[in-house]
């Protein structure tokens, strides 16, 4: 996989995100910019995380903090998909139908229908402004956002789990090389029952150690421990990455369900839909 480390300096990196995937860099005044092909507007460095801005990306071409150049574009990409904006003002239709609290309160259930009406009016407003009165083309959207949720949250979970086991994989690494003197000098002695009793506790650790190890490595090869710090620095930053695409994606999705159920309320009565499972 091609990485920002992989580029000399900061013109090579520009050079091999426009080649690679079309994506310009733009610096103004010590910060960077980007902007996708079919883009007339760059989004900010600061707006797609501190990762991307241009001292971490400096600090990536060091070698000191890795960033891929295939999550420039998957960042950029969650901001490609954001084509639906000025959903903010509009507020969810009460449901009249199931809410308890209409049920119960005559002053609530006034309320929720002047605030119904309200709403209603303005996403029929935003529908018509967007040329999403065609019950078809909000749905297609919708279910497209919904597709990219689940997509980005099994591949947050997937750096996830194998972070995780980084991690674990460091921790009997260390307890098992900070215990290997005492295991040597265990070997060497004369008299190991002696030696055991006197060193229980590190010859211990350095066993279970051991024996977690080889269920991971079944070869009995172990990973270098340099290795594994620089796999977690790379996966951290992934995460980071992940989870600011995940977090934007899910705004966006919550905005257009809303937006679909407020139109349901109004447009054309459906049957009821059951909420979207987003696992």
């Amino acid at each position: 996989m091609t990485t920002i480390q992989e580029s000399a300096d900061t013109e090579e990196f520009k050079r091999k995100l426009f080649e690679i995937y079309g994506i310009q860099v733009k610096e103004s005044r010590g910060r960077y910019s980007y902007l996708l092909p079919e883009r007339k507007k760059a989004i900010t460095g600061k707006k797609l995380g501190d990762a991307f801005e241009k001292a971490a990306v400096d600090a990536a071409i060091l070698g000191t903090v890795p960033i891929t150049f295939v999550q420039v574009e998957q960042k950029l990409e969650s901001q490609r998909n954001r084509q639906i904006t000025g959903t903010e003002s509009i507020g969810r239709v009460v449901d009249m139908e199931h809410n308890e609290k209409v049920k119960t309160s005559a002053g609530y259930e006034q309320w929720a229908k002047i605030h119904n009406l309200q709403e209603q009016a303005k996403t029929f407003n935003f529908l018509t402004e967007n040329g999403l009165l065609d019950a078809e083309k909000l749905d297609d959207i919708l279910a497209e956002v919904t597709a990219d949720f689940k997509q980005k949250k099994e591949e947050m979970k997937v750096t996830e789990t194998r972070l995780k086991e980084v991690n674990r994989e460091l921790r009997l690494l260390g307890q098992y090389f900070s215990t290997m003197n005492s295991y040597r000098a265990y070997c060497k002695d004369g008299n190991k029952k002696a030696f055991r009793d006197a060193h229980r506790s590190d010859l211990d650790l350095h066993d279970a150690a051991h024996k977690e190890l080889l269920e991971i490595f079944e070869n009995g090869k172990f990973p270098s421990i340099q290795a594994l710090k620089e796999e977690k620095a790379s996966l951290t930053s992934r995460k980071k990455v992940q989870y600011s695409t995940y977090q934007e994606i899910r705004e966006q999705w919550m905005e257009l369900n809303k937006i679909s159920q407020n139109r349901d309320s109004f447009l054309v009565r459906q049957p009821e839909k059951k909420p979207v499972d987003l696992g």
